[in-house]
């Protein structure tokens, strides 16, 4: 009997901690935060499209607005940003510790990085 309470318990606060936990912020690939219904991010679609980013810069895509865990991670990376809770948004584009939110930059580094 003390078993099964003593593993229900190690069992709950596994549980706990691991939905309080942080996401992991993996940095191997730039990560684009997008939302299907964001006019900005579709012009940043639509010029990945046009220039081929996707094939000469490979990065992760996560939808915000879809994706619970893409969610969290976007909060996780506005926060190591140092954004301001109410001046952040998507269409933002993390690479190596750096934000580029707007279509505007975001097109612009990628201009700069595939010499566009």
């Amino acid at each position: 009997m003390n078993k099964f309470i003593v593993s229900g318990v190690f069992l709950s606060l596994v549980l706990i901690l691991s939905a309080c936990s942080r996401v992991p912020i993996d940095q191997t690939k730039p990560t684009f935060f997008y939302s299907d219904s964001c006019p900005h991010c579709q012009k940043v679609e639509e010029f990945m499209t046009e220039n081929q980013v996707r094939d000469n810069y490979p990065l992760y895509e996560k939808n915000t607005k879809t994706d619970r865990e893409a969610a969290k991670l976007f909060l996780e990376v506005v926060a190591e940003c140092g954004l301001d809770k109410g001046e952040f948004g998507v269409p933002l584009l993390y690479e190596s510790g750096q934000c580029y939110m707007g279509d505007v930059l975001i097109i612009n580094h990628f201009k700069e990085k595939l010499g566009l």
